[in-house]
């Protein structure tokens, strides 16, 4: 889902100024692991410990590596727009545009994974909040 609302407004004779809003949600959106079967790591009060005892096995010993995509991943994006326009003269303008943005997701790169399964790259499954990105992006 996309949307954006903006409100232009004269300065003086020949400046506008223009604020707008731009907002986006996705939902259900892909979420691709390398290896479901995998050591499930422990939960401990400093955080995941790999492997949690040392006799720890992967899910089902019998299978290799097994593939997968989850339709789980979410993303929020927010924006801030300010366009000045200045009427130079005989038709000439000119622009000046400054954006501040927040982006917000739990895996925008499903495509480029870790090649590596157990990898520090490798998405953990079962605890989303281990993927999330948060960026705050001012542009001129």
């Amino acid at each position: 889902m996309q949307w954006n609302l903006s409100a232009p407004g004269e300065i003086s004779p020949g400046l506008v100024a223009t604020i707008g809003y731009v907002g986006s949600r996705g939902v259900h959106q892909p979420f691709r692991v390398d290896n479901f079967d995998m050591v499930l790591p422990g939960l401990t009060p400093a955080g995941y410990l790999f492997p949690p005892t040392p006799g720890s096995q992967k899910l089902n010993p019998s299978f290799g590596r097994v593939t997968g995509m989850l339709w789980q991943a979410n993303s929020f994006y927010h924006a801030l727009q300010l366009v000045i326009t200045k009427n130079v003269s005989h038709g000439v303008q000119v622009h000046g545009a400054y954006t501040l943005g927040k982006s917000f997701d739990t895996l925008s790169a499903t495509v480029a994974d870790d090649a590596f399964p157990n990898g520090l790259l490798n998405p953990l499954f079962f605890d989303q909040r281990t993927t999330q990105g948060f960026r705050i992006m001012p542009k001129l």
